[in-house]
């Protein structure tokens, strides 16, 4: 039975009956290297030791002698959820370029692959991967290549084939946890969504085994089921990037068409790219676009303690009322959190902003406001207890 496959998926892997799985490309390591390349340094570090999971950072050469603060690009790897690693010489060449192109700090993470350890636990290991970045924001993480150069005002989250798939349920996540407002955009380089094909369907069989609605799952046919709403999305950028010979570019297009439609409020881009140099060019634009200001230190050591606060105005105003403005104040700054992120909402917003950026006492305290919505502004605090420490 060992002999017999059960899904052949060449030039990229062979599952066989038995349950083994040849892994036919991706499996090459190609080691970090401190000495530059293309003006690029790198290293690696672990995040996850219980799981053995370790991060790759790379950072402009230049960068590490000023401590300058970078944008950083949080990259997830493709192969189908089953081949490829985030040290193989193909993402580490695309990584060292995309740096040199867009100036930013890089981490590619390594995440768990099927068929060994099927989905959820990819996402499961990518979301406690962007957990542990965050971990830095406070300046006070366990790598100091991070805390020392990473701009936290200006995060992206990218990665191509299964890796996009993964962005796009990060931000989704990071949504409904309350924490989309510290991601400044998401860039999807050919996204595996997908719907009812034969190919396809073993792909995903060995990807999520247990999937009881198969291809039709909500994690994967993410444009073509009616009930899976994106409108969700937890950022206010998002670049998707095609190929016209892909064999997902179909869906790419179908995605930002969907989102476009599905009521997110956001600014999307879908260029049709041939070419890896092109790839590299698309996502350096992208990421130099930010226009965001952030403060460096973001409070106490350890892993940030996040509260996020919604308040939607009242057609009466009454929000505008001082007592009431003192009351918003005490409930945005508790005591104990690094950071507060503040929404507001309504059709009034503008009024309530200038009130509080004019009259509250804690304005210093405000790291930087992002506009995600035509009717929504988005303020990120830091606490009382970290500025006066």
């Amino acid at each position: 039975m060992d002999s017999e496959i059960d899904v052949d998926n060449s030039p990229a892997y062979r599952v066989y009956k038995s349950g083994r799985i040849e892994r036919l490309s991706g499996e090459t390591f190609k080691p970090p290297s401190l000495t530059p390349e293309n003006g690029v340094v790198s290293k690696d570090t672990v995040y996850s030791p219980e799981h053995n999971l370790s991060v790759r950072i790379f950072l402009p050469e230049k960068a590490s002698a000023t401590g300058e603060k970078l944008p950083l690009l949080v990259y997830f790897h493709g192969g189908g959820f089953v081949i490829e690693t985030a040290f193989s010489p193909t993402y580490h060449a695309f990584l060292t370029s995309t740096v040199a192109a867009a100036d930013c700090l890089a981490i590619s993470v390594d995440y768990r692959r099927a068929p060994e350890f099927s989905i959820p636990i990819p996402y499961e290991d990518s979301w406690d991967a962007l957990k542990w970045v965050l971990s830095h924001a406070s300046g006070a993480g366990p790598e100091q290549w991070i805390n020392k150069h990473a701009d936290f005002g200006k995060l992206f989250l990218a990665g191509d084939s299964a890796g996009g798939n993964i962005c796009h349920h990060l931000a989704t996540r990071a949504k409904r946890e309350g924490i989309d407002s510290l991601i400044s955009g998401v860039v999807l380089i050919h996204p595996y969504f997908w719907g009812k094909t034969p190919c396809i369907e073993a792909r995903w069989r060995v990807a999520s085994p247990n999937s009881e609605d198969g291809v039709d799952d909500p994690l994967f046919n993410v444009v073509g089921s009616e009930t899976v709403d994106i409108s969700g999305l937890g950022c206010g950028r998002v670049l998707v990037v095609v190929a016209g010979d892909d064999t997902f570019a179909r869906q790419g297009l179908g995605y930002a068409a969907k989102l476009e439609k599905s009521g997110w409020e956001g600014e999307v881009e879908s260029p049709d790219t041939d070419n890896a140099s092109k790839v590299v060019n698309k996502v350096a634009e992208f990421i130099k676009k930010s226009v965001v200001t952030a403060a460096s230190d973001f409070g106490p050591q350890g892993e940030p303690m996040i509260k996020c606060v919604k308040i939607y105005q009242k057609r009466d105003n009454s929000l505008l009322q001082p007592s009431n403005i003192a009351e918003l104040s005490r409930n945005a700054l508790p005591h104990g959190c690094t950071l507060t992120i503040v929404h507001l909402y309504g059709p009034y917003w503008e009024h309530v902003l200038s009130y509080w950026k004019g009259s509250l006492e804690d304005k210093e305290h405000l790291l930087f406001i992002r506009s995600m919505k035509r009717s929504l502004r988005t303020l990120v605090f830091k606490s009382r207890d970290q500025l006066s420490s």
